[in-house]
């Protein structure tokens, strides 16, 4: 006799349920999958940073200082000479990311920028150097890579078509200060009137541009923040902002806290009231970070004659608030919105306030 084997497939009532338990474990598996994938962006981010503190510490090494926030070998009492350290003498500068191109890989860059520009005796928006895509391009024209956040949601350069203009993006800016009050009161060149309220931070604008050395540090290298994160660019409840350009140095930093240029009341209090700053709806706890444009004023961050608002501030797209700084001992540090207190992190920002205060954040 002959058997004659049957097979049986599977009924639909049985296939319904393979394809509902598969569902499930996609639905299980891709927040890991996603968190996984933000996990190393955010590592490349912290790479990115680190090796912008480093190249901070190489130029120190090299030339005893810090980058200056901008800098020119442009001579005479004209906006944008020498020495000026005014908001609009920084426009026909060079921004402290020139300063650091031999230290990031890029000298080839920086000696066509120091050569084309006569070692950096004209301004810098007039000058071209060869360029892949032509014969000639603004040095902001060039895109590099290793500027720009790879959680970063926006576009990586700005919709600015004039090529007198640098359009390339960074999202790692210098904190020059806890306030932007203290970088309006900066004087031009010639003025001999103190500055009350001078820059805080590390990388400033300073006279004739030679940046500050490793000993104004004195609240420690490892608890003095230098850099940080900012998503310019990213357009949100109708706003947007296009000033985060590598090679225009009004455009390549941001205060701790923004509020309104010139405005004298805009300093931490911490020994008379609650710090409030404009975020989280005045959370005395809330540093601003990741704010966004604040629909009742166009100047949170910066003003209106440096051709317009820049309003996220310190910020990113990583997951949990994240933004990632470069302190002065080379490391990086995450820091929250609601994980660091705001006197701690605006004592950060201070490179010689005399704080006792603990390290910021969590880093390497």
């Amino acid at each position: 006799m002959s058997h004659r084997l049957r097979t049986r497939g599977f009924t639909l009532v049985e296939l319904l349920v393979v394809i509902a338990i598969i569902g499930i474990l996609v639905a299980l598996l891709l927040p890991a999958i996603q968190a996984a994938r933000q996990a190393a962006l955010k590592n490349s981010c912290r790479n990115n940073m680190k090796q912008l503190a480093l190249a901070c510490q190489n130029h120190n090494d090299t030339f005893k200082t810090f980058p200056s926030l901008w800098f020119s070998n442009v001579p005479g009492a004209v906006a944008g000479s020498k020495g000026d350290m005014s908001l609009g003498g920084a426009v026909n500068q060079y921004s402290w990311v020139v300063r650091l191109l031999p230290f990031i890989e890029e000298d080839t860059l920086y000696k066509s920028i120091s050569a084309r520009s006569n070692k950096f005796s004209t301004g810098s928006q007039g000058i071209t150097i060869p360029a892949p895509s032509g014969p000639n391009a603004n040095p902001g024209r060039i895109r590099l890579g290793q500027f720009i956040c790879p959680s970063f949601s926006g576009e990586p350069e700005t919709p600015n078509s004039n090529v007198a203009q640098a359009n390339q993006a960074t999202n790692y800016v210098a904190i020059p200060a806890t306030t932007t009050a203290k970088l309006a009161a900066n004087p031009a060149p010639g003025s001999t009137a103190p500055n009350a309220n001078p820059p805080d931070g590390m990388i400033v604008p300073d006279r004739q541009a030679r940046g500050q050395s490793m000993a104004r540090m004195a609240d420690g290298t490892s608890k003095t923040i230098v850099l940080g994160e900012s998503k310019e660019g990213v357009t949100q409840n109708g706003a947007s902002t296009t000033f985060f350009r590598w090679y225009a140095p009004q455009e390549t930093f941001a205060c701790g806290w923004g509020g309104g240029m010139g405005a004298g009341v805009n300093t931490p209090r911490f020994n008379v009231a609650a710090w409030v700053p404009l975020a989280a709806g005045g959370n005395p706890d809330s540093i601003g970070l990741n704010f966004g444009p604040d629909p009742n004023s166009s100047t949170r961050f910066e003003t209106a004659t440096n051709a317009g608002p820049r309003s996220y501030g310190l910020s990113s797209d990583h997951m949990g608030g994240i933004v990632i700084h470069g302190m002065g001992d080379g490391s990086v540090q995450e820091v929250t919105d609601t994980g660091t207190e705001a006197r701690v992190f605006f004592a950060g920002i201070t490179a010689r306030g005399g704080e006792n205060v603990p390290s910021i954040g969590a880093g390497n």
